[in-house]
């Protein structure tokens, strides 16, 4: 998984490398137009060559999160204690990787150093809530399975006539 990212970095070096042998400057994104309106960044630009390093974050993420549905289909889901864990690292990665975006988006605005922050932070968050909220789902199930299953319903049919 992580050689892809080094050959997304690779890659990513490599073209901006050709295109300042070939221009003599690489870019610099000054403002951010969307539509009518344009957003100019407070701290003077963020130079292209950042993407050497972003790339590869992204396509970690992208790449783990396809392995492990890939694997969540090729397991057997009727023991419900399995996919606990690769529930939760699927979404640590999932509210990661929406509160890096919206961090970053809010940071651009603001500027880089506070929008990482602003992205763990809101990343943490998002991440806590779907853990807690697919634990909490598949506790939902276990005890639905529970209380109907047979042997539960003789259970409380012995302790309600004190038979033993």
């Amino acid at each position: 998984m992580f050689r892809w990212s080094l050959v997304t970095a690779i890659l990513i070096a490599l073209f901006w490398v050709i295109y300042y042998f070939i221009i003599g400057s690489v870019p610099v994104v000054t403002e951010i137009q969307i539509e009518s309106f344009t957003l100019l960044f407070p701290f003077g630009g963020i130079s292209r060559w950042w993407d050497i390093l972003i790339g590869p974050i992204y396509s970690v993420i992208i790449f783990y999160i396809i392995y492990n549905i890939d694997y969540l289909e090729k397991t057997d889901t009727s023991n419900l204690e399995k996919p606990y864990i690769i529930i939760t690292i699927n979404d640590y990665l999932l509210g990661l990787t929406m509160g890096l975006t919206i961090g970053l988006t809010i940071g651009l605005i603001c500027s880089l150093i506070g929008g990482l922050i602003i992205g763990l932070i809101i990343g943490l968050i998002c991440s806590l809530i779907s853990i807690l909220i697919s634990i909490l789902i598949l506790k939902l199930i276990k005890l639905i399975t529970l209380i109907t299953s047979q042997s539960f319903w003789i259970k409380i049919g012995y302790w309600l006539i004190v038979k033993e």
